[in-house]
């Protein structure tokens, strides 16, 4: 996981993805490379988000969105709910500033 985040991101991060990872796998939604391909990316790197192996919020929020027209009332509200909290904890994320350079 990424070195800059605090727990709490990271924890809301790895649940959103679990979360996502769950539904997908439980409702028959879209194949795989037509879900990539409406969230802007190859179906290698969607899968590679899904399961851990790569860090992104961008692609992981937009999968999140796109499996939620096939998705059930309530799995939807318990999807979006994790989908604004992981997003608000994330986009306030300020990584702290470089360290200087040792003098000369």
């Amino acid at each position: 996981m990424a070195r800059r985040f605090t727990a709490a991101q990271r924890k809301a991060y790895q649940d959103l993805r679990e979360l996502t990872l769950a539904t997908l796998e439980r409702y028959s939604g879209p194949p795989r490379h037509v879900l990539a391909e409406s969230v802007g990316q190859t179906p290698g790197f969607v899968a590679n988000v899904l399961k851990g192996r790569m860090i992104s919020l961008v692609t992981l929020e937009r999968v999140a969105q796109a499996v939620m027209a096939f998705i059930a009332i309530e799995d939807r509200r318990r999807l979006r709910t994790q989908l604004a909290t992981t997003v608000a904890l994330l986009r306030e994320h300020h990584p702290p500033p470089p360290k200087a350079r040792p003098p000369r």
